[in-house]
C-alpha cells in the first residue's frame, strides 16, 4: 500500500458513508489519518481503524489464482 492513497470512507460512528478521501498513514495507535472534504475546505480526519471500512480507489491487478490459508483448515 502506498501513501497517500485515495480512498472512499464508512465509518458510522463519524456519520460518514461513501465518501472520498486521502490516506495520509496508519497511526501505530489505531487511527486513520485522513484529509476529507467539508464544505469546500480540506480537513484532516482521524478515524478509529476498528470502527472504519476504506474502499481503495487504485484497484488490484488481475489474479490468475489466488490461494488464501484461513486459520483451522
Amino acid at each position: 500500500m502506498d501513501f497517500p492513497s485515495k480512498v472512499i470512507v464508512f465509518c458510522p460512528d463519524m456519520e460518514i458513508k461513501n465518501k472520498p478521501a486521502v490516506l495520509i498513514s496508519i497511526s501505530p495507535d489505531g487511527y486513520y489519518e485522513m484529509t476529507m472534504e467539508f464544505n469546500g475546505r480540506r480537513h484532516t480526519i482521524l478515524s478509529p481503524v476498528g470502527r472504519t471500512g476504506l474502499i481503495f480507489n487504485d484497484p488490484l491487478d488481475e489474479i490468475e489464482s489466488l490461494q488464501v490459508e484461513r486459520l483451522g483448515d
